[in-house]
């Protein structure tokens, strides 16, 4: 198995690629009641989360602002969901608040996670198409993930990912490619991840979540939905996510801020190396988008380059 940068910019369209996927952790939410419970809580519409379909969503405070994004699936007994590890233990303390009488439990999922794309087809031939759907084929999850290049989540238990992960380690034309790749993709595909730094900055529209599917108009009541709705229906939303670039010194951190003309636009929601550029997400003002002087306040000499985000806003 050839083992590739998750930096390089390109990758041959004929090879199979397995990503490691860091930094994401789990969280089982099962009994009677986790259903009613996270539909109460989840930006997502629950019913639309069945054994074949994943959805992204997000959890937030009563103002409306995202605590944290997430991808979920169903599971035998409720449900998993797959959000940034360094966010996991305050999800956790925060979901228990709402429980109060009801038969549901939270708590952490062990969990392996894998990424592979290109033509894994080749190989796993029953694999989902449409983005979001889930196919189970052995003891693991296969989710197909919106990109506009092939590319599956893994889902399952530790030893069964290993076990994937060792036997692509023996089969030709198999590239491994390094921990930053997975991230690269998220951000080439408009995904956002919220991290413990911009945790309840922002709200889900601002992240593009309801152009995702990540967010429901008409599920009804849940955490934060008044404030969500208003500035849905009444066009407050001044900021939203892009996609930018370019050859910066050091790979920029989840809160870092941007800047134009020295005032304050906008912050980095995620990043990651991309050959001789840097690649992020990041929120900004509208009223700045494609702005040739927006730069990030640590590396102002560097001119940026708005990229694609892989889906077109509103």
């Amino acid at each position: 198995m050839e083992k590739k940068a998750a930096s390089s910019a390109h990758t041959n369209s004929d090879q199979i690629l397995f990503m490691p996927v860091p930094g994401l952790a789990g969280i089982a939410v099962a009994g009677a009641d986790a259903f009613t419970f996270l539909q109460g809580q989840a930006t997502c519409d629950m019913r639309q989360i069945t054994p074949g379909r994943s959805r992204l969503g997000a959890f937030c405070n009563p103002q409306g602002r995202v605590v944290a994004t997430f991808r979920i699936l169903a599971q035998d007994e409720g449900y998993l969901l797959l959000l940034a590890a360094d966010l996991l233990e305050p999800v956790i303390r925060r979901l228990q608040m709402y429980v109060l009488r009801a038969k549901v439990s939270i708590q952490t999922a062990d969990v392996g996670l894998a990424g592979i794309g290109g033509m894994a087809a080749r190989l796993f031939p029953d694999l989902p198409e449409e983005a979001n759907t889930v196919t189970r084929i052995g003891e693991l999850n296969w989710v197909r993930i919106a990109d506009p290049e092939p590319r599956w989540l893994v889902v399952g238990d530790f030893p069964c990912v290993e076990q994937l992960r060792q036997r692509l380690a023996t089969t030709s034309g198999i590239a491994t490619m390094d921990e930053s790749y997975w991230s690269l993709r998220e951000i080439r595909s408009g995904i956002p991840t919220i991290h413990r730094a911009t945790s309840e900055k922002f709200l889900p529209q601002m992240l593009n979540l309801e152009l995702l599917g990540g967010v429901s108009f008409n599920k009804g009541c849940y955490t934060g939905q008044e404030v969500i709705a208003r500035s849905q229906f009444r066009g407050q939303v001044k900021r939203r996510l892009y996609h930018l670039g370019g050859p910066l010194p050091h790979t920029p951190a989840p809160g870092d801020p941007l800047v134009d003309q020295g005032n304050s636009v906008g912050q980095v929601i995620d990043a990651a190396p991309a050959g001789t550029f840097v690649e992020f997400l990041a929120v900004i003002r509208c009223d700045r988008a494609h702005s040739s002087t927006v730069r990030l306040k640590a590396a102002p000499e560097t001119a940026l380059r708005w990229l694609d985000l892989g889906y077109t806003l509103p």
